[in-house]
């Protein structure tokens, strides 16, 4: 009897790119590098100014005449708040400024 000789499936598409060169993979790594540069980039041009965030949170929490302890408390929290958004530590500082602008006593 005759045995039929079966073939492998060729290989095709993104396989076959990574195995053409040994060039690729570094240029691939290097392009999804520069792709992520760049969403960091459109990240921090969205990024709020937190001098002025954290200057406008004090002036509203002084306007709200609240217990001097309390004011002490949130005016800690505020620069807590501001210390991490100017070193990139939290998302989403603006957020957090409202929220602190929303306490009540």
């Amino acid at each position: 009897m005759w045995a039929v000789l079966r073939q492998q499936p060729r290989p095709h598409g993104l396989h076959v790119f990574l195995r053409s060169s040994p060039l690729t993979k570094p240029a691939v790594l290097g392009l999804v590098i520069f792709a992520g540069m760049g969403a960091a980039t459109s990240s921090a041009q969205e990024a709020i100014d937190c001098s002025a965030a954290y200057k406008n949170s004090l002036e509203r929490l002084k306007q709200k005449e609240l217990p001097p302890a309390r004011l002490a408390a949130l005016t800690r929290q505020a620069l807590r708040i501001y210390d991490a958004c100017k070193s990139d530590d939290i998302k989403q500082p603006k957020a957090l400024f409202e929220a602190l602008d929303r306490a009540k006593d």
